[in-house]
């Protein structure tokens, strides 16, 4: 791989931030390297303070603006396809956003970047130059495609590593490499998860059952009461003359009018856990946001098998060999019959013959590039109808296990703490290591504390998992 304009720095990330006792959020994302620093050990209450803190920040990075797409209340999967469609043959589009049968996964990408190079091929001839916005899945995968059929690519990145929401930070100082962006492997047999077992990137089965708590510790039954109230809303919202919300759905369907009284956890505790784990989290939108006819129609992405050899290497090996230019924002595209004029932020331009973009719908939504001509109306309507969420993750180190159990993912259920979604990676990597979900309003709460204040709400948050002394 050849690196133009930056030396790659294994595990730098600008999608992600450090937590030093600190949430704030930067108010611009700068494209430097990542550091792990160790918060002052001294704990908050009866939970050890961790020793490293490193957490994603998806939402405030200029380059992405959420990390994942979803079928929003009056859109529909079409519209995917109809963002996926090229202009004039001159510039062309991928990314997960573009994909209707596997959107918010790393497969879904990386088939949108396969075909948008098949498209190129169609339209190109020998000696053409082809760019490629944008260096994650797919980016990596267009590219990969393009130079094995002989042609000529730059792929030009903004951030100053390639691996867009795979975001790997490999430091001798965690146990494992950090995945603050992409972690789960998709369905066995993909093309994807092929290519991990061919790289011998290390994947491991997750148990599907959950440790379920209150907030004071109780275990409690697992039920699927909350996702029966959600499919009750949806199967009701199917016969309506107009989409609506999930939010709305539950409100007009009567599925979300459960009692709320009596003993923790109640009816509505389980609906709200099933909106969180299913929709927030899982699919990184808002009840209030996402359309009950088409945004829970496919299953979400596959949290059955997590990668713990470093998802980054699967990037790394596509581009082995490709000319790629790190730093280096494209902020417009012009295009004729002449070919692909693009503007980086530096004041530079270049010329190619054709160019895949492959940003994420948030940036197409800042209109963080613009186009000349100006995109087509049914462009316009597709990035403006189609949603884009977040889902933010947080990963604590600490000296050894101080929790009372060895199952893998645990839950909190009827609470206000601040993360209730965790995976415990001691029982996979014999080494103390907290994994935490957070839904976009989740993270927006952090985000606004200060120092002392973060540490409490982890504190909080870890206390129904603490062993008796």
């Amino acid at each position: 791989m050849s690196f133009s304009r930056r030396t790659f720095l294994t595990g730098a990330a600008t999608g992600f931030s450090v937590l030093v006792l600190t949430a704030c959020t930067p108010e611009a994302p700068k494209p430097t390297p990542t550091r792990t620093v160790a918060p002052t050990p001294d704990p908050v209450g009866p939970v050890p303070a961790p020793t490293a803190i490193v957490r994603s920040d998806w939402l405030g990075d200029e380059f992405s603006r959420g990390s994942h797409s979803f079928v929003a209340a009056g859109a529909s999967p079409e519209q995917r396809a109809v963002l996926g469609k090229h202009l004039d043959g001159r510039i062309f589009f991928a990314g997960e956003a573009t994909s209707i049968e596997q959107p918010a996964t790393v497969d879904g990408a990386a088939q949108s970047g396969l075909s948008a190079a098949g498209e190129v091929l169609a339209y190109s001839t020998e000696g053409e130059r082809i760019a490629i916005i944008g260096a994650g899945a797919a980016g990596a995968a267009a590219a990969s495609r393009l130079v094995d059929s002989g042609l000529t690519v730059t792929v030009i990145e903004a951030r100053d590593r390639i691996g867009g929401r795979i975001a790997t930070l490999d430091d001798e100082d965690w146990p494992v490499p950090v995945e603050l962006g992409a972690a789960w492997a998709p369905e066995s047999g993909s093309a994807v998860s092929l290519r991990l077992a061919s790289l011998g990137i290390e994947t491991v089965a997750l148990e599907r059952d959950r440790l379920l708590r209150l907030a004071d510790g109780t275990d409690v039954d697992p039920s699927d009461s909350g996702d029966a109230a959600i499919t009750s809303a949806v199967d009701w919202a199917a016969d309506r003359p107009e989409d609506s919300t999930i939010t709305e759905s539950l409100d007009g369907s009567g599925a979300g009018d459960a009692d709320d009284s009596g003993d923790p956890p109640t009816a509505r505790d389980r609906i709200d856990l099933a909106l969180l784990e299913h929709i927030a989290i899982d699919r990184g939108a808002y009840p209030d946001e996402i359309s009950s006819w088409y945004g829970v129609a496919l299953p979400a992405a596959p949290t059955e098998e997590r990668v713990l050899g470093g998802y980054a290497r699967y990037i790394t090996d596509q581009l082995d060999g490709t000319d790629v230019w790190l730093s280096s924002a494209v902020t417009a595209l012009s295009y004729g019959d002449n070919g692909v004029s693009i503007r980086l932020a530096t004041g530079e331009s270049i010329s190619v013959d054709r160019a895949i973009v492959t940003v994420p719908l948030g940036v197409l939504k800042q209109q963080g590039i613009t186009f000349d001509p100006a995109l087509p109306f049914e462009h316009r309507a597709a990035i403006a109808d189609l949603g884009f969420g977040t889902t933010e993750t947080i990963w604590l180190r600490f000296d050894e296990k101080f929790w009372d159990t060895d199952a893998v993912r645990w839950s909190v259920i009827g609470s206000d703490l601040a993360i209730t979604e965790w995976v415990n990676l001691e029982p996979l990597t014999g080494e103390a290591v907290l994994v935490g979900a957070l839904s976009g309003s989740q993270s927006a709460v952090l985000a606004g504390l200060d120092d002392d204040a973060v540490l409490v709400e982890l504190s909080s948050s870890l206390m129904p998992f603490l062993a008796e002394s």
